[in-house]
Parts: C-alpha cells; structure tokens; sequence
C-alpha cells in the first residue's frame, strides 16, 4: 500500500505552493473563499483524465531525454572529473479526474450493488 490519497494530494500541493511563492495554507484559504463567495462550481472545467495523462507521459519523455544526456555526460567527463550531474525526476501531478472517477465508480458500485456504503478503506 502506499500513501494515503489526502496526504500524496497535500505533499503535492504543498510543494507546488511552495515552487509559486505561497504556502498550502493560503491555497487552501483562497480555495474556500472561493467556494464562500461563488458556490460550488456547476462542472468541473480542467484538463481531462485523458489530457492529463498525457501530459503525464510528455514529462516522463522530457526527463527520459534529458537524463540520456546526464547519463552520458556522468559515463564520461563526469566520471573522469568526479562531478556528475544530478537526474531530472520532475513531480507528476495527480490525475484528479481519474481519482475522483474512481471513487465514484467504487462507491456507487458499492450503494448500488451491495446496498452500503463504506468511506472507510482499513
């Protein structure tokens, strides 16, 4: 198993804030003032599960060439000069469409089909 999705969401979020010169907090606070002031958003108007997933795998190819060339140059003068490069392992965003279809298809399929429902993973 591995992190619980609230908290990979926070630690994602946490460092993206971070990277925009805000913290957590204070996305968090705008998000609320947000809803407090316009309500819930009708529909969600973002990139699609698919669209993000393929962005997904463009950052994935940016970084296989990019490190194609830190794995050269490490091989070679950086072996020789004793000063490698450091790897790009750039953060992939979560696909929150795809989370969220999820949830939905495993709850409903849980209220609908078996008659309960548990929010409760353990």
């Amino acid at each position: 198993p591995g992190q619980k999705l609230v908290d990979g969401m926070r630690d994602y979020y946490a460092e993206w804030a971070k990277e925009h010169g805000t913290t957590l907090e204070d996305l968090e606070k705008e998000a609320r003032r947000k809803v407090e002031e316009e309500g819930i958003p009708a529909k969600y108007d973002g990139p699609s599960a698919a669209q993000l997933e393929s962005y997904k795998r463009y950052l994935y190819l940016r970084d296989f060439v990019a490190n194609t060339g830190v794995a050269t140059y490490n091989s070679t003068l950086g072996w020789i000069r004793g000063k490698p490069l450091a790897y790009h392992k750039t953060k992939v965003p979560p696909n929150t469409p795809r989370i969220i279809d999820t949830l939905m298809r495993v709850h409903g399929y849980q209220l609908l089909s078996d008659g309960v429902f548990n929010a409760d993973p353990h």
